[in-house]
């Protein structure tokens, strides 16, 4: 679990706005919750929550605090976090995302599935899930009928081939 906070002159983002406080310490009952929604037996490699204020809770570690920043600024420069602004999302619904992950030493394509959090008309952040392609390919294996000739497959919002759930549609580089 990792709490990652920026903050502006050394100040903590709290002491620029009071109303942070029961935003943060939502974000921290959402890490609970987070908590459980990554575990070994979970589709889901990482959960998170990004606020606009200037701080995230993830279930993925930051090593060190120097890389908060870095980190901070990957999740809300992702289409993800960025398809969530007014703007771009004026129903508020769940958007499904296809990208790579942000960190190095895992490339494998990930689907990210994220929902903006929002009260009296006011966007506060994103919550999102990162689930790896070959995770829903075998997920879709195992929700075909065995006995029954068909198959699942998964498209991009660009109608690019994902996955599918007959093993001899390979799951390969896509992006």
């Amino acid at each position: 679990m990792a709490i990652g906070c920026i903050s502006q002159r050394g100040e903590s983002p709290v002491s620029r706005n009071e109303s942070l406080d029961n935003e943060i310490t939502a974000a921290l009952e959402i890490g609970y919750l987070l908590r459980l929604a990554h575990n070994s037996s979970s589709m889901v490699e990482q959960a998170v929550y990004v606020s606009r204020a200037g701080f995230y809770v993830s279930t993925l570690p930051t090593l060190f605090t120097r890389n908060v920043p870095t980190r901070y600024y990957g999740y809300v420069t992702q289409p993800w976090f960025i398809g969530h602004s007014q703007r771009e999302n004026r129903h508020r619904a769940v958007r499904w995302f296809t990208s790579q992950p942000e960190h190095a030493s895992n490339t494998e394509p990930q689907v990210t599935v994220s929902v903006p959090v929002d009260s009296n008309n006011y966007w506060y952040g994103v919550l999102g899930m990162s689930i790896p392609v070959r995770t829903m390919q075998q997920f879709l294996r195992n929700a075909i009928d065995k006995n029954l000739d068909g198959e699942y497959q998964l498209y991009d919002s660009k109608l690019r081939f994902l996955t599918s759930s007959n093993s001899d549609h390979p799951t390969g580089k896509y992006f």
